[in-house]
């Protein structure tokens, strides 16, 4: 039956289930939910199915890192064909259920070899919460500590490294690798440096989620330079090219990547690089990159520390930076932010401390004299 036939028909009976084919494969949404309904519709990340559709051919291999109910997942199988391979993970277990049956092809049909792992990929195996989300597809790993916004409810589950399981999985080479997690992609590309370092993927599918990116201290840029550092060339998924200025710009979008020029122009023919005064220079890329491969990195926790302060947590921003600054004393800058939030939580003393400590290595420093004149005047209580 026709999508909005059967959605038509759900309504007028009040069922709550919608039953659709998608390639080769029968698929039951939820009629109540917007985001199955677009699947069900075919509307549902259009410029998603159509880049499938161009970069894998018959016999490729698909490794899906969030694959959901299998949407895409059922596209890619309808491109590879029977000699082809899908890997698929998905840790939440509720979506996971549905995504086997989804996956079962209707009787008769030959398809490709498929595998669903019900873990979460990272940089190293272990275990860790999972944050369930009431939107299938949306539950993540970023914890509380870093978005305390999220549900509260969580599963345990098992993580793996994405490098281990190619190998443990058989998988020669990798046509197209998709990543969508919720804010931990920085943390599966690292986990996958080896297969890209080694041309054992060719294209990368990777979503651009600010929002949780951000929590963690890192910007878009920072999965931008992990790929560049290692030879891909990426655009937005409309085939413009990646520069520093569209990377902050704060839409929810895919990344694509390709190994090599020639394999970009193969699925976008217009592609040409963007010009040297509106590209990423070496030196940015690789202090970007050195800051994806060490979450632990001081840039990084002292954007959190900032977040953190953004979000009125002032407490732990102080707590954050001033580890910090105990083994990276020279970060003036992130010393003047701590001046500032230890004035806000009336903590003068403190605050003057690390002022004077600015002006120590910059004398001249206009904005930290001013803070502190101001420091002063309110401490003798002069207007």
């Amino acid at each position: 039956m026709p999508a909005r036939l059967a959605l038509a028909m759900a309504r007028l009976t009040g069922r709550e289930r919608v039953v659709v084919p998608i390639g080769d494969y029968r698929f039951g949404f939820d009629a109540r939910d917007f985001f199955q309904m677009s699947m069900a519709l075919g509307t549902y990340e259009i410029e998603s199915v159509e880049l499938i559709n161009r970069v894998l051919r018959n016999g490729d291999t698909y490794v899906d890192v969030g694959a959901q109910l299998g949407f895409l997942a059922a596209h890619a199988a309808s491109s590879v064909g029977s000699s082809g391979k899908l890997v698929l993970f998905e840790p939440d277990p509720r979506p996971l259920e549905r995504l086997r049956e989804h996956m079962k092809p209707r009787e008769g049909v030959s398809a490709p070899e498929t595998i669903i792992l019900g873990k979460a990929c990272s940089d190293r195996a272990r275990s860790e919460p999972l944050f369930l989300n009431d939107t299938i597809g949306q539950s993540t790993l970023v914890g509380h500590d870093s978005n305390p916004g999220i549900p509260a409810e969580s599963v345990t589950v098992d993580t793996v490294v994405l490098d281990d399981e190619i190998r443990a999985q058989d998988v020669g080479h990798v046509r197209l690798l998709k990543i969508d997690c919720e804010g931990h992609e920085l943390a599966v590309l690292r986990g996958a440096g080896q297969s890209l370092e080694t041309g054992k993927i060719d294209f990368v599918m990777i979503e651009k989620g600010i929002g949780y990116l951000d929590r963690l201290g890192y910007e878009a840029r920072h999965l931008h330079a992990c790929l560049a550092t290692r030879g891909f060339i990426g655009v937005h998924e409309d085939g413009r090219p990646i520069t520093p200025e569209s990377l902050h710009r704060p839409e929810l979008e895919n990344l694509i990547y390709a190994r090599r020029v020639d394999l970009m122009r193969g699925i976008f023919p217009e592609y040409e690089e963007p010009a040297s005064d509106l590209a990423f220079d070496s030196k940015q890329l690789d202090q970007f990159a050195l800051e994806a491969a060490d979450p632990d990195h001081p840039s990084v926790q002292a954007r959190l520390a900032i977040r953190l302060a953004k979000r009125g947590q002032l407490a732990p921003a102080i707590k954050r930076a001033s580890e910090i600054l105990e083994s990276h004393p020279d970060m003036l800058n992130l010393r003047g932010h701590l001046a500032f939030w230890y004035e806000l939580s009336g903590d003068e003393s403190s605050a003057r401390t690390h002022l004077l400590r600015i002006l120590q290595s910059r004398p001249d420093d206009i904005e930290t004299l001013e803070m502190l004149e101001n420091l002063d005047r309110a401490s003798s209580g002069e207007p």
